[in-house]
């Protein structure tokens, strides 16, 4: 079904049809859909000086809230979405927010919902596709407004509490 906005375009473009107001209904229709286009870009777009987009291509130790744990199928690495917090790079400490993708390469790495993790990672932009029509993963991850990600080995990477149980201040 319709909802509220998209009912009032419609409505109003056949408004003007009816009457024949053509370039009324033209320029309505133009005008919702750079409305649309606007609020599109708008919404794929980091937000804030804190964002740890800001940190693309650098090395560094992150801190931060595992959302997600996932196991690949083949127990070759982990996958965890992680709420970051914290950025340490080159002996400075930078609070940061937004979330990161990040796979753990090692012995059983077993990060869980709500784990707060240290790790040394390098934070990269997801690859774009090599061939025409293949799949964009990097517009994807845009998508679940995740801008960048990373590997990390797991001896490199710790759990240093979890969310229920210590406050922001452990880091």
């Amino acid at each position: 079904g319709l909802v509220g906005s998209e009912m009032c375009i419609r409505d109003s473009c056949l408004l003007s049809y009816k009457k024949g107001w053509y370039i009324t209904g033209i320029l309505l229709l133009s005008f919702f859909t750079s409305i649309g286009m606007f609020n599109t870009s708008y919404h794929l777009q980091s937000h804030g000086s804190q964002h740890i987009y800001h940190f693309s291509g650098e090395q560094g130790i992150i801190y931060g809230t595992v959302t997600q744990a996932e196991i690949k199928s083949d127990n070759t690495y982990q996958e965890i979405q992680l709420n970051t917090h914290f950025f340490q790079s080159q002996n400075k400490h930078y609070q940061v927010n937004g979330p990161i993708l990040l796979r753990v390469y090692g012995e059983k790495p077993a990060f869980r919902y709500g784990d707060m993790v240290k790790a040394e990672v390098l934070l990269e932009e997801p690859k774009l596709p090599g061939n025409f029509g293949e799949f964009n993963y990097r517009d994807y991850l845009m998508r679940q407004k995740i801008f960048l990600t990373g590997s990390i080995n797991i001896e490199k990477a710790e759990i240093v509490g979890h969310s229920h149980e210590i406050g922001f201040n452990a880091f």
